[in-house]
């Protein structure tokens, strides 16, 4: 990557499913620069960019954005911004997948597809955590399907749950179980 534009070090590096690379400049914050050091993306107010997709496409707090084209849209329909916690993030060809966790109803999170003209459509809902669990870090498949780090309050015993779009929900791990491998400090990663 050319970093010349940067007066420091890059801090943050975004890497596309296709394999564009994007970085973001230590002093010039909320400019993204394309490998060339070309500005793709230029952020504003409290927007930050949330994840890199296909062809181009980012989506960012606000909107979706094709950095090659300069095609831009704002994002809406969704239950709630992006701008918090909360949400889960994919991208697919033509756009994105978000799981959406909403607190008001049991905490059962909304899977949303969001197009690269910013419009979402809500396209599934997951059944909750079992039982006192409430879930952490997520990670989603190409098909939708949710897979949570969950735990019980105050009890430091990992769990890893799946969730199905409009369908069941499994236990996957639990350290109550005592495995030999435990996954304290890890995150999940779902296929390509």
């Amino acid at each position: 990557m050319d970093t010349a534009a940067c007066p420091g070090e890059a801090i943050q590096i975004m890497l596309s499913p296709d394999g564009d690379v994007m970085h973001m400049c230590k002093g010039l914050l909320g400019r993204w620069h394309d490998k060339n050091g070309t500005i793709v993306l230029v952020l504003f107010g409290n927007e930050y960019l949330v994840h890199a997709g296909y062809g181009g496409l980012v989506l960012t707090t606000d909107r979706v954005v094709n950095v090659k084209t300069e095609v831009e849209a704002e994002v809406v329909g969704l239950p709630a911004d992006l701008h918090g916690y909360g949400f889960t993030v994919r991208a697919k060809p033509g756009g994105f997948m978000v799981a959406v966790d909403d607190t008001t109803i049991a905490y059962m999170p909304t899977l949303w597809e969001i197009g690269a003209d910013g419009v979402a459509v809500q396209v599934g809902t997951y059944p909750p955590p079992p039982g006192e669990l409430a879930t952490g870090e997520s990670a989603l498949a190409p098909n939708g399907v949710l897979f949570s780090f969950a735990t019980e309050f105050m009890i430091n015993n990992d769990t890893i749950i799946r969730r199905v779009p409009d369908g069941a929900m499994d236990v996957l791990y639990q350290e109550a179980n005592n495995p030999l491998v435990k996954v304290h400090g890890s995150s999940l990663v779902t296929g390509p």
